[in-house]
């Protein structure tokens, strides 16, 4: 799949949307849904993967927010159809919410769980190889930023480094996200 014409058609759309005041309203609901690019640990045999991925979050002031991220993702780790699922509990930081922007540019970390299945297959000699399963704890840390182009509606970008040590080997990620995002309640 070509990701170029993609974001060559949602980066002028955020550009050229009509700028309002963003304003990351304290006590208010975010739901983003983005679209993911992880760039799998080549050393421990992980490809890359493209998945959804879907944020539930909660401002308890402007600066500050607490948010579920679930991001789901299917690619081959050794040559072997392998799915993923990543489930953080993220602190994210808001910075400039004072001026008026329509961009608000974020810190976040977080922590959670990383499920890794590994389907079953037949190896070269005919042996049956069984399915895999593993769960381990999973750190993220990213930036990333908000434009609003009204007073509910935004697009989101994300940066992310995620580390865990699924099959107990260390593997580190790179994540790219890009999706819209929705703010619901909260005194305007």
């Amino acid at each position: 799949m070509r990701k170029a014409p993609l974001v060559l058609m949602v980066i002028p759309l955020i550009l050229s949307a009509s700028a309002l005041e963003a304003k990351n309203r304290e006590k208010a609901w975010e739901f983003s849904g983005l679209v993911t690019h992880i760039d799998g640990d080549s050393g421990s045999g992980v490809d890359n993967a493209l998945g959804p991925e879907a944020r539930i979050g909660y401002n308890i002031s402007d600066r500050i927010e607490a948010e579920l991220v679930l991001d789901f993702a299917s690619g081959e780790t050794a040559g072997r159809d392998a799915s993923y699922m990543r489930s953080t509990v993220n602190v994210t930081g808001n910075f400039l919410t004072d001026r008026e922007t329509p961009w608000i540019p974020y810190v976040t970390a977080g922590l959670g769980v990383i499920t890794h299945t590994i389907d079953a297959t037949t190896d070269s000699s005919g042996n049956d190889v069984l399915e895999s399963y593993d769960a381990a704890a999973i750190l993220s840390l990213g930036v990333g930023t908000r434009y609003f182009w009204s007073d509910n509606w935004g697009g989101r970008m994300e940066a992310r480094y995620n580390h865990h040590d699924s099959f107990s080997e260390n593997q580190d990620e790179y994540v790219l996200a890009l999706g819209v995002t929705w703010l619901v309640g909260g005194a305007r």
